[in-house]
């Protein structure tokens, strides 16, 4: 697919999809209670539009993890600590 087409689609899906709306609303309540959240995507393309939206919609920091990613980038990602920092929401 190409970008243009994925845009709409992520435009669609943010206005649409009950499931984006649930999430934004649960975060910060499992936040505020130490919680960590790890969400799993089938999609590259998901992944970004979902991290994009809920920093949108909540202003929570998300950390990611995915094939795409540098070693070295894997590394960071896969040694921090959610506990000790505002990364306390994972997509992958």
């Amino acid at each position: 697919r190409d970008e243009s087409e994925l845009r709409t689609l992520a435009t669609v899906a943010d206005a649409t999809d009950p499931r984006l709306g649930w999430l934004a609303e649960q975060l910060p309540e499992w936040k505020a209670q130490g919680e960590k959240t790890l969400v799993f995507v089938a999609h590259d393309e998901t992944l970004e539009w979902l991290r994009g939206a809920l920093g949108h919609r909540t202003g929570l920091a998300t950390a990611v993890f995915h094939e795409r990613l540098t070693p070295q980038r894997r590394d960071i990602e896969v040694a921090r600590d959610p506990s000790t920092t505002t990364h306390k929401i994972r997509l992958s």
